[in-house]
C-alpha cells in the first residue's frame, strides 16, 4: 500500500521543452516524458533584516519528507505561469499574501525532468504572521544568511545553498535603489 501524502497526484501540470513551448500536460502521477520538463518554483523570502525563511516540510509529502528548504515552493499548475504559481504556492505553504512579480525572478536551472524558476522576495515580514499548513510545513524558522546557509548544506532537500547566495546577491542589489 502506497504511503499517505499530502500531494495531489491527480494534479495537471503542463510540459515544456528546452524553449519554453508547452508540448502537453500530464498528470503529477505519470511519468516525464524524454526530452520534456515540469516546472516548478521556489523563493526564498527575506524580512526587513535580510533574515531568509526556511521552511521544514512536512512529513506528509511525497518527497523530502522532514527536509529544509526554500521559504516556499512547488509545481506549477497547467495554465499557471511561474509567478502566478509562486504566489499561490506562498499563499498555500505559509498563509501569506505577497506581491511576487517577474522583477522577483532571479534563476532558471533545467534538471532531468523538471525546470526550477528562482525568486528572491523582501518583505516587512512579521513572524507571528505567518501560519504554516500543516499537511505541508512542519516548521518554519528566519535564518541570517551564514546559518540559512549551513542548514542547506547540512540538512536540505538539494543543498540549494547555491540558489541561497544568488537570491542574497539579488536581494542587496535591490537594496542599492
Amino acid at each position: 500500500m502506497p504511503r499517505k501524502t499530502s500531494d495531489d497526484l491527480k494534479e495537471k501540470w503542463d510540459l515544456y521543452d528546452r524553449n519554453m513551448n508547452i508540448c502537453g500536460k500530464q498528470t503529477r502521477s505519470d511519468k516525464v516524458a524524454k526530452n520534456l520538463y515540469h516546472l516548478t518554483v521556489s523563493a526564498f523570502i527575506y524580512d526587513q533584516n535580510d533574515r531568509i525563511l526556511l521552511q521544514k516540510r512536512s512529513m506528509l509529502k511525497l518527497n523530502h519528507p522532514g527536509k529544509w528548504e526554500a521559504s516556499a515552493g512547488g509545481s506549477v499548475i497547467a495554465g499557471e505561469n511561474s509567478c502566478q504559481a509562486i504566489r499561490r504556492e506562498i499563499k498555500e505553504e505559509l498563509d501569506l499574501n505577497l506581491n511576487v512579480s517577474e522583477n522577483d525572478f532571479y534563476l532558471r536551472i533545467f534538471k532531468k525532468d523538471w525546470i526550477e524558476d528562482w525568486y528572491a522576495v523582501q518583505t516587512d515580514l512579521n513572524f507571528k504572521d505567518i501560519h504554516p499548513l500543516s499537511s505541508e510545513v512542519q516548521k518554519v524558522d528566519l535564518f541570517n544568511f551564514k546559518d540559512a546557509q549551513t542548514k542547506l548544506k547540512e540538512t536540505g532537500i538539494t543543498n540549494n545553498h547555491k540558489e541561497l547566495l544568488e537570491s542574497f546577491k539579488k536581494i542587496k542589489m535591490n537594496d542599492r535603489f
